[in-house]
């Protein structure tokens, strides 16, 4: 599972000459020195969201053990809580966001979305569900993002209904 979630290239540089580019960009300056240094790579940072009006205690206990075996691993795991539309999430430190402020991570972080979706398909057309549309939106467009589908009822129609109704 380690193994999947990957590296990604910071904007920063690190300490450490990159040979090979200083080698070339010195050799293309006429001998003139260049030095490059490499890039910083990272593992990937895990956000396993969960949604709160899941009945099925299994979702919480699935998530903690994917968070405790990731760890193990070395990566760095966040867990986050909503309540049915992922418009205002709580991490497990208590921290309160909105998916809006964390716009500037969604290149780096693998964020895992786990939700039955029951909230989404029973009340769409409230005035959370209108305000969750954008929000849905603007989350289809993150690259790293997935919907961990908890769904059992209604026939296993679970996403499908829900991606219809909103259009993500």
């Amino acid at each position: 599972m380690v193994w999947g979630v990957g590296k990604h290239v910071a904007e920063e540089l690190t300490t450490r000459i990159d040979l090979r580019e200083t080698a070339a960009r010195t050799a293309a300056a006429g001998g003139m020195p260049t030095i490059c240094y490499e890039p910083d790579k990272r593992l990937r940072e895990v956000w396993l969201w969960l949604d709160g009006t899941v009945e099925d205690p299994a979702l919480g206990r699935y998530c903690e053990e994917v968070a405790a075996s990731l760890e193990r691993a070395g990566l760095s795991v966040r867990l986050g809580f909503f309540d049915g539309y992922p418009l205002q999430l709580t991490w497990l430190e208590g921290q309160v966001f909105r998916p809006q402020d964390l716009e500037a991570h969604r290149q780096t972080a693998l964020v895992a979305v786990c939700t039955d979706g029951e909230v989404l398909l029973r009340h769409p057309a409230d005035a959370r569900g209108e305000r969750a549309r954008p929000l849905l939106r603007a989350l289809a467009r993150w690259p790293r993002l997935a919907l961990v589908d908890v769904f059992s009822g209604c026939g296993g129609r679970g996403w499908r209904s829900v991606a219809a109704w909103y259009r993500c």
